[in-house]
């Protein structure tokens, strides 16, 4: 976080191809939140319900699922 959502983004980029996450909601999940703090919320809403298809846990595809449903009915920030 010290270097910003962006510099996340493309730390996780690296990830993308490790098939160990190839199927972890984490990746995703952690995808979404950063490309909601640089305003990427389509792409942000994607990877988040991303995440919820891949959790087997009822409770987290809840959470993220409120996640993207949150920002499909959000306006868009202005600034």
């Amino acid at each position: 976080m010290s270097r910003g959502a962006s510099a996340g983004l493309a730390l996780l980029a690296d990830l993308a191809d490790d098939p160990r996450l190839a199927e972890d909601p984490r990746l995703p999940a952690a995808r979404a939140h950063l490309w909601e703090l640089v305003g990427e919320r389509v792409a942000a809403r994607e990877a988040y319900r991303m995440a919820a298809a891949r959790s087997t846990n009822l409770a987290q595809q809840r959470y993220l699922n409120a996640r993207a449903d949150r920002l499909a009915g959000d306006p868009p920030a202005v600034g």
